[in-house]
């Protein structure tokens, strides 16, 4: 399911956390990171039903990870 969830949604978590951050390597890391944190975080991907909801719960996610720098 994560490999799934990778291959869609990648260049969109990519360029969201590189406007945030302004920085390509940041960026990258905090891109895996995003990634791991849905594989083994509290709310794993394969517990997030419909694909709907998916996109939006990605990016908050993101910004999560984010703001703990």
């Amino acid at each position: 399911m994560i490999e799934t969830w990778f291959e869609k949604y990648v260049e969109l978590i990519y360029k969201y956390i590189l406007f945030m951050v302004k920085d390509y390597q940041i960026a990258e890391d905090l891109t895996q990171e995003t990634f791991i944190y849905w594989d083994i975080g509290p709310v794993k991907v394969s517990q997030v039903s419909g694909t709907e909801r998916l996109s939006p719960m990605s990016l908050t996610i993101t910004s999560c990870i984010v703001t703990e720098l």
